[in-house]
């Protein structure tokens, strides 16, 4: 339990289902793995972890999970980015974005340079990370090295310093718990993603790509119609389907179907404003998260579409992700679905971040073909 347990109480689960729900999360089944040879690099903790399934766990619900290294002291966020012929000379200290309505969010960009590369980006990505108010400057270097021959554009939400961990399961500020909601959080990162690729236009042989973690995933439809000139979208830690499918699947999969009936009861009951706390997130994100549509989308944007999901994912359910496979023969596209059969949420495995940095290489090769589906693996073709 953390500081995100809220008014939806134990009792109201069966004592069976509850003692089953924790047999599950108690137990640690082994699986085959596929054979592919990592590296076994050590790599630090899974950063992000979507809170709306990570609310369900044992029959309760849980805030946010994340485990990173404490942050480091903040440098100073208003240095501006410098253009050197055509790469971004700068380090992973967290830059800031004014929005229309005067907020403000704070990124962070990273170029090869930041790895000690001197060479020109090959590729840019806009990665959108996952739920909570955990700064990633401090791992970001690590994290996404598998893609250091290129850009990589990370904007937080409002109310987040980048450069600070808040702690595992630390509440939020009530700034960010009144503002986090997907609404919102789309577009301002789309406002973002637009300014900077105006400020910063990538050479015309530079390709852009739209990267979602976890709940991160569920803002690329949107960010897509915004940004045209990317190529591929991908998501990390997530199923592709609406986020309030997927959270029924995982509420009866821990054995807490009566989770989803409350939800919509509370977020239907118009005596409660969107700014009351249950659950762990305001009222306004969970009506948000109720009628947050994108995975029909999914299937008809025109970009490629990949996916990296880890088999011992406790926080997405498999069977959310086998349903998305299910229906993305409709596509028009082919879909690289990239499951990773020992690996977490994060896409870790065994203290080692191999399958991450394993995918970012398949992506890192994809964005540069003329037909990304080339670099998918057979196995992982839909």
């Amino acid at each position: 339990p953390t500081a995100f347990i809220r008014s939806w109480l134990i009792s109201s689960v069966p004592k069976a289902a509850r003692l089953s729900a924790l047999r599950r999360v108690l137990a640690t089944p082994q699986r085959v793995h596929r054979p592919h040879r990592w590296s076994g690099r050590p790599s630090p903790p899974p950063w992000f972890s979507s809170e709306v399934f990570r609310t369900l766990r044992a029959g309760v619900l849980i805030g946010l999970v994340t485990l990173v290294a404490c942050a480091s002291p903040s440098a100073d966020p208003t240095a501006p980015l410098s253009v050197e012929t055509g790469a971004v000379s700068i380090s992973p200290v967290p830059l800031r974005f004014t929005l229309k309505d005067g907020g403000e969010l704070q990124f962070l960009s990273l170029a090869p340079t930041s790895w000690g590369l001197s060479q020109a980006p090959r590729h840019r990505v806009y990665a959108v990370p996952g739920s909570g108010c955990n700064g990633l400057a401090n791992i970001a270097l690590d994290y996404f090295r598998g893609l250091r021959h290129g850009e990589v554009i990370v904007p937080h939400k409002r109310h987040v310093d980048a450069s600070r961990w808040q702690g595992t399961g630390a509440r939020c500020t009530p700034a960010f718990e009144r503002e986090d909601n997907l609404a919102g959080w789309s577009e301002d990162a789309a406002a973002f993603i637009v300014w900077h690729m105006k400020e910063y236009p990538p050479r015309a042989d530079q390709p852009v790509v739209l990267m979602g973690i976890s709940e991160g995933a569920e803002l690329l439809t949107v960010l897509a119609r915004q940004v045209p000139q990317a190529r591929i979208l991908i998501l990390v830690g997530s199923s592709g389907l609406d986020p309030f499918e997927a959270l029924g699947i995982q509420a009866h999969k821990i054995g807490a179907p009566t989770f989803v009936d409350q939800l919509l009861q509370r977020t239907s009951d118009t005596r409660y404003a969107d700014d009351y706390q249950w659950a762990g997130r305001s009222l306004g994100y969970w009506r948000r998260l109720v009628a947050w549509r994108y995975s029909q989308a999914l299937l008809e944007t025109p970009q490629f579409l990949w996916l990296g999901f880890g088999g011992q994912d406790d926080a997405v359910p498999l069977a959310a992700l086998r349903r998305f496979e299910s229906i993305a023969s409709e596509r028009k596209r082919s879909v690289c679905l990239v499951v990773f059969d020992d690996a977490d949420h994060g896409l870790q495995a065994r203290g080692s971040d191999a399958p991450l940095q394993f995918f970012w290489s398949l992506v890192a090769d994809a964005v540069e073909r003329s037909d990304p589906m080339k670099a998918c693996p057979t196995w992982a073709r839909r």
